[in-house]
């Protein structure tokens, strides 16, 4: 997790050095959409600010998952384990069957009709 929160601080101070060196005024346009013109360096860091937010959401999505997924696994653990515990305290009764009476000396053929 260090890591990642390292790598992160790398890469801030990379966009930060960056922006700064480019402080020209630009003016940005999307199709009939303008804004006013705005120092390069304030582009930058927004534009890397709503990727870090939209990176966010979508980590805070699968781990909102994620602990869903493992609450219901917590609650089927527990639910087996009770299962477990009953199947452990209740007398075990084993149907005591009869065993089979085999004839001796009966191989016949089996009459087939043929008529």
């Amino acid at each position: 997790m260090q890591f990642y929160f390292y790598l992160a601080v790398i890469f801030s101070l990379v966009v930060a050095v960056f922006a700064i060196q480019n402080s020209q005024l630009i003016a940005i346009k999307l199709f009939f959409w303008q804004l006013p013109e705005f120092p390069l360096a304030v582009i930058i860091l927004g534009a890397a600010l709503a990727g870090a937010v939209a990176a966010f959401l979508f980590g805070l999505t699968n781990s909102l998952k994620s602990l869903k997924l493992r609450k219901e696994l917590k609650e089927q653990v527990k639910s087996l384990e009770e299962e477990l515990v009953k199947s452990k305290e209740a007398p075990k009764e084993v149907p005591h069957a009869e065993p089979k009476e085999t004839e001796v000396g009966t191989n016949q053929p089996q009459q087939t009709n043929n008529a």
